[in-house]
């Protein structure tokens, strides 16, 4: 088994954190794609 230091295994962490947020966060867009439609998301992203 290879040696991981604390450094690399923090990156590690930090890396599957990211991963889930933006899986997450591609859910919701899809979910709300659903519920309110593409065109709709649309328009309020530019008064974000």
């Amino acid at each position: 088994m290879p040696y991981i230091t604390s450094i690399e295994r923090l990156g590690r962490q930090e890396g599957r954190q990211e991963g889930r947020q933006e899986g997450q966060a591609n859910m919701l867009l899809s979910l709300l794609t659903v519920k309110f439609g593409y065109s709709m998301l649309k328009t309020n992203e530019s008064h974000a």
